[in-house]
């Protein structure tokens, strides 16, 4: 009898996990249309409370219930949901009142000329109704000590981190989120109390990925290149089960000691037989030398699909050499947009939907497009 008792609530309690996977995705959508709302509110000067609204919400809930018993106690759920909602916007609110004044973010590095996140931030803030500034923060190695305080003084909210200062800030950081401790960089600090440091590349590459490749279908990874840049790519990958990780380095000795367990070859002995992903991390192609690879053609073949985090060119020759042997191929710039929502994420405590990246990346085509 006992057994039947455990197999039955066992049936039932998994029934219910499912029941609230589906309602938390169900709130969170709620939540996405509130966080519109107090934006509409706090650019129109509506206070958070509408008594006659939230009255509304419980009748409709009332009528919506079908077993009489049930009623007061999913009225007592949903006023929760909208104490939770009041809070929400009520917070929310204050940030956008904030925007009186810009919300004044940046970009920390050596030479920034060349730099596409504040086109990228700009439609983001137009693109929610804020008033919000992204400067160029380019210094020196010994600019950094008191960096971060005069930041502050300026009323700079957050700053994000580029080469080749991504593991020089840590430490000047009271605190560093888990991903930017696993990886060993920051590309994301948030200035307050504490300063904080955070890896949005890591969020802003699975996008990518999850882009191109179905869930579950990457059994084999090579990633080209051992830098910086590869460090959040390694990571995601580990973190995501991805059962053979292989690194491409010029010094393959050098690599199995930085990543211990994993798997390194050379550049001359590579070829992508078998490989689902391949992902370069290294700058070889880059503008100003569009026509150079960190491959030959004919090492790609039998390739996935290949990942190249260069964005200047839009397309690279190792893209050229993917696409002409039909292996589809993607640059960085949807990473890089969209670890720049998560910066906003973070800074403004508030989770922006992946629809986000989508949008800036269709406006700054239209952008480009235009004569």
């Amino acid at each position: 009898m006992d057994e039947l008792v455990n197999a039955l609530l066992e049936e039932w309690r998994s029934r219910i996990d499912a029941i609230d996977h589906s309602l938390v995705h169900l709130l969170e959508e709620r939540m996405k249309v509130v966080t519109r709302i107090s934006e509409l509110k706090a650019k129109h000067g509506i206070t958070v409370l509408d008594a006659g609204r939230e009255r509304i919400v419980l009748e409709n809930v009332r009528k919506s219930v079908r077993e009489a018993e049930f009623v007061g106690y999913l009225l007592h759920v949903f006023e929760g949901i909208m104490a939770a909602s009041r809070a929400f916007q009520k917070s929310r609110m204050a940030v956008m009142a904030m925007g009186l004044h810009p919300f004044r973010v940046g970009l920390l590095g050596a030479k920034l000329g060349h730099s596409r996140s504040p086109e990228i931030h700009d439609i983001w803030f137009r693109r929610h109704g804020m008033n919000g500034s992204y400067d160029l923060l380019e210094r020196n190695p010994e600019d950094l000590e008191d960096l971060l305080p005069a930041l502050k003084a300026q009323g700079y909210r957050g700053i994000n981190v580029t080469i080749p200062y991504k593991t020089h800030m840590m430490r000047h950081l009271d605190e560093l989120s888990p991903e930017a401790l696993r990886i060993g960089a920051v590309n994301t600090i948030v200035l307050g109390e504490k300063n904080v440091g955070h890896n949005t590349d890591y969020a802003g590459f699975g996008h990518l990925v999850e882009s191109m490749v179905p869930a579950g279908g990457i059994g084999k990874a090579i990633v080209l290149g051992t830098g910086g840049a590869s460090r959040a790519v390694i990571t995601w990958l580990e973190d995501h089960g991805i059962q053979e990780i292989t690194l491409v380095s010029r010094d393959p000795d050098e690599a199995a000691m930085k990543w211990p367990g994993l798997q390194t070859i050379g550049y001359d002995a590579f070829h992508a037989t078998g490989c689902d992903l391949i992902v370069n991390t290294t700058p070889v192609g880059m503008f100003p030398h569009p026509d150079a690879s960190p491959l030959k053609p004919e090492q790609l073949e039998g390739a996935g699909c290949v990942i190249d985090l260069i964005y200047n060119p839009t397309e690279t020759r190792l893209m050229k050499d993917a696409k002409n042997q039909g292996i589809p191929c993607a640059n960085g710039l949807l990473m890089l947009v969209a670890q720049a929502v998560e910066a906003q994420s973070i800074w403004h405590g508030i989770p922006y939907g992946r629809e986000d990246a989508g949008a800036i990346l269709a406006a700054m085509s239209e952008e480009v497009s235009e004569p």
